[in-house]
């Protein structure tokens, strides 16, 4: 079980893992992150909420899979990871 507060992040983009995760309670937002010298911003473009699942491509790749997106809490949420064997 993992519990995150608003704005705490799941992962971010480029982080291998091998996590499938059902969202029980709360929404989670993905966004891509853009970094340049001087400022960091946020294209959110996606919302995951009670019941959905995210992370499932793993299901069907027989390596680790990298993280296309950052994805982080909108609001207080919990969620159950389990990991593809």
């Amino acid at each position: 079980m993992l519990y995150l507060r608003p704005g705490q992040i799941l992962y971010r983009k480029g982080v291998e893992d091998s996590f499938v995760y059902i969202i029980l309670f709360g929404s989670l937002r993905l966004a891509e992150e853009q970094e340049d010298a001087e400022l960091s911003t946020r294209h959110i473009f996606g919302k995951v909420n009670v019941g959905w699942t995210l992370g499932e491509e793993i299901l069907f790749d027989k390596t680790k899979q990298a993280r296309a997106e950052i994805a982080f809490a909108e609001d207080d949420c919990c969620m159950l990871g389990i990991e593809k064997d």
